[in-house]
């Protein structure tokens, strides 16, 4: 990647990790350095004087971006074994819901069989009332029991992570070797400056790496207790 294509694509998200504001790109020939320039001006926020070599910036960036594609392609693999894990649970709840609603259905087919017979004579006033209000409660008990396991099923849906952005797009720059353009725009959000020794990454789809990390996470204590059981 050449260092004007760089400067063009990462110069905006260059910020002092002190102040906040845009770092001032300094060019020398084929030699691109950044600096704040705060400290001119106050020494309020305690911004230090440097100057930051582009290839520097270049390096922490690519070294973060590595950083987050393997973590990103280790949480694929443990999502895949999650979901294989779950997936069994979660048919066997989408059952349930679909038993429910037949039961549903037919216990209104029966109510309206009910009726009628009533209607013919069949059955008595005190029957009718009787029986009617049995399939009433029946009704009333399967409708409140579908949105408890509905919210059951979301809730397990979301422990597979299936379908989350980070993993899905960070996965796929598993051993990337140049930043471009692309690359820059879609996962760097910012990039913050405190020195030239501290440089942190602030990335996109930053939502969607908190949930798959929190997964993460619980993954391995529960491995863990299962050790020292």
């Amino acid at each position: 990647m050449g260092v004007a294509d760089f400067s063009l694509d990462i110069y905006s998200k260059l910020k002092c990790g002190h102040c906040g504001m845009g770092l001032k790109a300094i060019h020398r020939l084929n030699d691109v350095k950044y600096q704040c320039n705060t400290p001119k001006t106050t020494d309020k926020y305690g911004c230090p004087e440097y100057r930051l070599f582009e290839k520097d910036v270049a390096a922490a960036v690519l070294a973060a971006l590595r950083q987050q594609a393997a973590f990103a392609d280790n949480a694929r693999r443990m999502l895949t074994e999650r979901t294989e894990q779950i997936t069994p649970g979660i048919e066997k709840l989408q059952a349930e819901v679909a038993r429910l609603q037949k039961l549903i259905e037919k216990t209104k087919t029966a109510k309206m069989g009910l009726w009628e017979k009533y209607q013919s004579g069949a059955i008595s006033a005190e029957a009718f009332q009787r029986e009617n209000e049995q399939a009433d409660d029946r009704i009333v008990k399967h409708t409140a029991r579908i949105p408890e396991i509905q919210a059951e099923i979301l809730r397990l849906e979301s422990e597979t992570g299936r379908e989350n952005l980070f993993v899905e797009r960070f996965s796929k720059q598993v051993g990337i070797t140049e930043l471009t353009r692309a690359v820059v725009e879609e996962f760097i959000s910012e990039v913050r400056v405190y020195s030239p020794e501290r440089i942190e990454v602030i990335f996109n789809y930053a939502d969607e790496y908190e949930r798959v990390a929190a997964i993460a996470d619980a993954d391995a204590t529960k491995k863990k207790r299962r050790k020292t059981k």
